[in-house]
């Protein structure tokens, strides 16, 4: 594929991960991404970037455990931004 596929001097906030390479690469050869994980970096390319949502979720064992996680949702996949353990806190 040529280099003119993708945007030059441009920088873009969206969470990516290294499982988005294989149907980037896929997408620029015109061959079927489907059913991989990961999804095409659009935002690297000429177009316009995703909407990235950070979300929080929590999740107990008991009454002495808690965890927060933290991730930003890029359409379909999910990037974590962080975990965090709550010691005693009980989801309301």
């Amino acid at each position: 594929f040529s280099g003119n596929l993708f945007a030059s001097s441009q920088s873009v906030d969206i969470p990516t991960g290294i499982i988005d390479v294989l149907p980037t690469v896929l997408h620029c050869l015109g061959l079927d991404v489907l059913d991989l994980d990961g999804r095409v970096l659009h935002e690297a390319m000429q177009g316009c970037a995703p909407i990235s949502v950070r979300k929080t979720c929590q999740a107990s064992s008991g009454d002495s455990y808690c965890q927060t996680l933290t991730f930003d949702e890029v359409g379909g996949s999910r990037y974590l931004a962080y975990g965090a353990r709550d010691g005693a806190k009980l989801l309301a």
